[in-house]
């Protein structure tokens, strides 16, 4: 029981090594930014855990 309870104080204070730091996010040469309007629908139900299902997505530009 000792050991489990050294085991979580220390992995409590180790940093997460999958965080995002800003020096990594920032784009590099031969990024692109596309911006692209999309046609809104009705979201689903409220909740937490839902799906998000964005394969039948269409862009305001295929319309015209």
């Amino acid at each position: 029981m000792k050991n489990i309870l050294i085991l979580s104080g220390i992995l409590c204070l180790t940093p997460a090594r999958s965080q995002l730091r800003s020096e990594q996010n920032l784009p590099r040469a031969g990024d692109e930014l596309i911006k692209e309007q999309v046609v809104y629908f009705e979201p689903s139900e409220a909740g937490e855990n839902q799906t998000w299902d964005f394969r039948n997505i269409r862009l305001i530009d295929d319309l015209v």
